[in-house]
């Protein structure tokens, strides 16, 4: 189950929303380069996924209700994520293989 996905060539601004329930709140990819800005995430496994070439903007997002990650970037992605909070148990943001620009949050960031 997802709560959001931005797919395509998509430009969203997705923002003051409470995303809850399910393994992922939103998920960006497929070239998708949305701004998800000031978003509150509880009782999810993720709060932001990223994948397929997407460059979303990941700013000031609340991720203190997530499991695992607040935002996992995987593989051939960019965007960029500052100014989010966490207290995931795990790292709140995940960076495996991106290049994505990682500025200052209130995270743990684990980068491979």
């Amino acid at each position: 189950e997802l709560g959001i996905e931005i797919a395509g060539y998509a430009s969203p601004t997705i923002s003051g929303t409470l995303v809850s329930g399910g393994p992922i709140g939103i998920a960006a990819i497929e070239l998708a380069s949305p701004t998800i800005r000031a978003n509150r995430f509880s009782g999810v496994e993720v709060g932001v996924q990223v994948g397929d070439g997407a460059t979303p903007d990941v700013l000031d997002n609340d991720f203190t209700g997530v499991a695992s990650a607040g935002a996992l970037f995987l593989g051939s992605v960019g965007g960029s994520a500052s100014g989010n909070v966490c207290t995931a148990d795990g790292p709140g943001i995940i960076v495996f293989g991106a290049s994505t620009d990682v500025g200052e949050n209130d995270c743990e960031v684990a980068g491979f």
